[in-house]
């Protein structure tokens, strides 16, 4: 049985039931209660995030603490399906390899050096951005499995330098996405 699960809930049935300050809604009280029991959950993996959101969602309609309207509402902004669906696509740049394939064009083509390498993500990211529009889309769905992939596949490197290379390329990015961001 899940430990981490079990004391969570002890933990929010005791939560549920404490005195309820004068000025709080007690719905409020109730959703705070929810999403702090669910922000420890997942960041203890009591359970995948997808299950915990989900327990989540279930729990706040069964407690009339939100209406299924309400509690579904996020869903229906394209936004939100933007952002899903680059990572869908992020995870399958990884699985296929295709991340490990640009990964070897880059370096073929401009992995004669960092700067080179450096120069090329940033134009990657500045082409990008006008296509899609939301930063974490493109950032952490598209480029980033891309920079995973590249410093990996640097096999002259060793584990320092590897790790120093990704991280160097990942701060690059970081702040190419969000000045391409602010651009468009």
């Amino acid at each position: 049985m899940n430990i981490k699960l079990i004391l969570l809930i002890i933990l929010g049935l005791c939560s549920w039931y404490l005195t309820i300050p004068d000025d709080i809604d007690p719905k409020v009280w109730h959703l705070l209660i929810i999403f702090i029991i669910t922000i420890l959950g997942v960041v203890l993996r009591s359970l995948p995030i997808g299950a915990m959101a989900i327990i989540s969602l279930s729990f706040c309609v069964t407690t009339k603490v939100l209406t299924l309207d309400e509690a579904l509402s996020s869903f229906s902004d394209e936004i939100v399906w933007l952002v899903v669906f680059a990572f869908f696509i992020s995870i399958g740049i990884t699985k296929t390899g295709l991340g490990n394939r640009i990964a070897y064009l880059f370096i073929a083509n401009f992995g004669k050096n960092i700067i080179g390498l450096s120069y090329s993500l940033v134009i990657t990211e500045l082409f990008l951005s006008p296509v899609i529009p939301s930063n974490t889309a493109r950032g952490g769905g598209i480029i980033f499995p891309i920079v995973r992939s590249i410093s990996n596949n640097q096999e002259c490197l060793s584990d320092k330098q590897d790790r120093k290379l990704e991280a160097f390329l990942m701060n690059l990015c970081f702040q190419t996405n969000i000045i391409t961001s602010s651009l468009f």
